[in-house]
């Protein structure tokens, strides 16, 4: 990893990349910080910042565009749904509202 982390969450994006977000780092702060693993070339690059570092948290792949991280150290009540063909982040979605929620690809 680029950056030293404990405590981060990951996911599989596709069969090739995995995606790993937070933790805890060395200096034992909360880390904001993500990045991609390519199991083909075993490199990992930086990504997109979380909106709060988090550690202990989940993170879960909805379908090909949406992600949803979930609770943490930090912010056990909270959920961000991200976009990654966007690059946004929704604060604060409602747990119960994240199977309802209307995922369309935003792939253009």
């Amino acid at each position: 990893m680029l950056e030293k982390r404990v405590y981060p969450a990951s996911t599989m994006i596709n069969e090739t990349h995995w995606w790993v977000t937070g933790g805890w780092n060395t200096q034992k702060k909360w880390i904001r910080s993500t990045e991609v693993y390519d199991s083909r070339s075993k490199q990992f690059q930086r990504y997109v910042d979380m909106p709060k570092g988090l550690s202990l948290h989940n993170l879960v792949k909805v379908n090909q565009t949406h992600f949803v991280i979930l609770g943490g150290q930090v912010t056990p009540n909270q959920a961000y749904m991200f976009d990654r063909y966007e690059f946004r982040t929704r604060k604060n979605v409602a747990i119960e509202n994240v199977k309802a929620y209307n995922f369309v690809n935003t792939k253009k």
